[in-house]
């Protein structure tokens, strides 16, 4: 992870603007936990124990602005922006990707001069070489964050809507409708990690914006499922489970939920009191050979195996809404499904040049989103 800082800190009257740095760590994981994402179920997205624990994990070259109100000292808002490889257009090619937008609920009157002078300090991370725009995803139900994001103002990027996304949540205890028929899935090992990284390279290449995993950056290979077909490796998946410097963590339920909670337990879906972190891990790194239904369909009842055998309440998986997999997870499992629009997000010096993408099904890597 690339630490050295290129931006230059901005000035206002009443915010401090800065990159973050070790000394906001706490500050950084308190305003986290204290603006969770709305919907039926209200989620806080946290890293704990140390904030920047999860760069390190995800690799790439991470910055995160930190706007603190001069009056108290506290931390006004935040935002984040990661540069990884993915595949645009079929060709490796850095990328950036905004995430961790937070605004604390004191300081949102102001929240657009917030947003400004975030941006204003992100767009100077932009270093050459990278695409001449950025990626990210804001939850469907997130109406708030939408309708400015999307308005145009004026000192903000532009927003270009790409696609939904459809984030599943597949109870480990669930009942499964379908099964391996024939396909043969082995656990992975450093002898076929070659065939891995092969695998995943074919996959990324017909999608939009997977990412670019290679020997330096790939998890451990003992970690994947992989499905066999002959001397080959028609998919693969990887379950990663990033409860040590990520967390999920129940905030509320709506009314409706409140009464399902209990039937939706007993059926296998474990949902959690107030305040406890979701068990869950990722089912990451997929890839499948002309999306062959059967393949996915054999690895996620070998991962969801791998996931009973963890101990892990629920596993969550995505893909683009049009994905013709999807459809195939819908098949198999009973699941909670969560839509985010997938946006390319154009700076000022990028706004009149929207990327010629060519059409190919975006592929973000949900682990990392």
């Amino acid at each position: 992870m690339e630490t050295t800082v290129i931006a230059r800190p901005l000035t206002d009257s009443r915010y401090a603007i800065g990159l973050a740095t070790a000394a906001d760590d706490a500050d950084l994981r308190q305003l986290l936990r204290e603006t969770p994402m709305p919907g039926p179920i209200e989620v806080s997205l946290e890293r704990e124990p140390n904030f920047f624990a999860a760069a390190r994990q995800e690799g790439g070259r991470h910055h995160t602005v930190a706007i603190r109100d001069r009056l108290t000292g506290r931390l006004a808002a935040m935002g984040s922006r990661s540069v990884y490889e993915m595949f645009v257009d079929g060709q490796p090619q850095r990328v950036g990707y905004l995430s961790q937008l937070r605004i604390a609920p004191e300081h949102r009157r102001p929240g657009r001069q917030l947003l400004r002078l975030g941006f204003d300090l992100l767009r100077q991370t932009h270093a050459e070489g990278e695409a001449n725009f950025d990626i990210t995803t804001i939850v469907e139900g997130n109406e708030t964050a939408r309708r400015i994001l999307e308005a145009g103002l004026p000192g903000l990027p532009r927003y270009q809507r790409l696609e939904e996304f459809v984030t599943f949540l597949l109870p480990v205890r669930g009942r499964v409708r379908a099964g391996r028929r024939g396909v043969e899935v082995a656990t992975g090992s450093t002898l076929l990690l070659p065939a891995i990284l092969d695998c995943l390279e074919r996959f990324g290449r017909r999608h939009q914006f997977a990412w670019h995993w290679t020997e330096a950056n790939i998890l451990p290979p003992e970690r994947f499922y992989v499905a066999l077909a002959g001397d080959h490796i028609a998919g693969c998946l990887a379950l990663w489970d990033q409860r040590a410097f990520k967390q999920v963590v129940i905030r509320g339920y709506d009314r409706t939920m409140t009464w399902r909670r209990p039937l939706l337990n007993l059926l296998g879906a474990r949902l959690p009191p107030v305040g406890e972190p979701l068990a869950h891990a990722h089912l990451s790194h997929v890839a499948v050979d002309d999306d062959d239904p059967q393949v996915l369909a054999a690895l996620l009842a070998t991962a969801m195996e791998g996931a009973r055998r963890a101990r892990l309440d629920c596993v969550t998986i995505g893909f683009a809404a049009r994905h013709p997999l999807s459809e195939v997870v819908r098949r198999c499992y009973r699941c909670r499904e969560y839509v985010s629009i997938l946006y390319a997000v154009h700076f000022d010096q990028m706004r009149d040049q929207p990327p010629a993408l060519d059409g190919r099904i975006p592929h973000p890597e949900v682990a990392v989103l």
